[in-house]
């Protein structure tokens, strides 16, 4: 995996719910091999990366 970028998630017990008796807290680690990251999974935005002419550029030239 050549040493990818991570995001982790802390998990706890829902405050006044009976699972608090029995359910603690874990950690959720997940290396990011795609460009959706973070920011994407937590705001359910995506990040546009390309510039807006190689985009414009793409659709002028696409053949259907």
């Amino acid at each position: 995996m050549n040493d990818p970028d991570f995001n982790y998630a802390i998990y706890t017990a829902p405050v006044g719910e009976e699972s608090e008796n029995y359910y603690l807290w874990h950690i959720r680690i997940v290396p990011r091999l795609t460009s959706i990251a973070g920011f994407e999974i937590g705001s359910g935005m995506y990040i546009n990366t390309a510039f807006p002419e190689e985009t414009a550029d793409f659709i002028r030239n696409f053949k259907v």
